[in-house]
């Protein structure tokens, strides 16, 4: 068993055009605990733990109440890595990531209906490092990255229309990039 030690760093920052920062993240453990937060947070950390969880949580397109699904996201996923994960094995561990994905979906479906809303959603991008493996899960298009000093790869596959279009051999990648449906996603939390 190897552990590796991680240095990572997270800025979050409202951005020019909306009056407050519907996203989320978490950096094994740290969070934005206020959803509705208006100043810019920078956190960095140093850890060797057995168990490492980090994701980011980009509510969709300035959406009604997205700051409340991406909070309701990586809450979730805090009580997840003190009361699961950390007390998971490596046959466990992906189930405990799936119940977490489903847990999640549930409860923003039920503050949607609780608010009369037509829908509150969040994309998810999601690592867990254990012991010597890394698990990478998302949902929707934000993406995660290798990125080593001689290249970029993206691990994870956009959840968009264009994407399944082009793996449906129906448009070409040139194709996926410039197309209309490039922004319309086919999952997310709170689907």
């Amino acid at each position: 068993m190897r552990m590796f030690n991680i240095s990572a760093s997270v800025g979050c920052h409202k951005g020019n055009k909306r009056k407050n920062n519907e996203d989320n993240f978490y950096l094994n453990g740290e969070f934005k605990e206020d959803p509705n937060e208006k100043k810019n947070l920078f956190f960095n950390i140093n850890t060797n733990d057995k168990i490492q969880v980090y994701a980011v949580c980009d509510s969709m397109g300035g959406g009604d109440l997205g700051e409340i699904a991406s909070y309701i996201a990586v809450k979730i996923l805090s009580k997840y890595q003190k009361e699961v994960f950390n007390y998971s094995g490596i046959i466990t561990i992906e189930k405990h990531i799936d119940e977490y994905i489903e847990d999640v979906n549930e409860r923003i479906c039920e503050v949607t209906s609780k608010l009369n809303k037509d829908c509150i959603v969040t994309t998810l991008a999601l690592i867990i490092i254990y012991e010597d493996y890394m698990y990478i899960y998302n949902l929707g298009d934000s993406r995660i990255y290798f990125i080593s000093k001689y290249e970029i790869i993206q691990l994870s596959k956009d959840h968009t229309k264009a994407q399944m279009l082009y793996k449906s051999g129906i448009i070409s990648k040139d194709e996926m990039k410039s197309s209309p449906s490039k922004n319309i996603l086919t999952q997310y939390l709170g689907i």
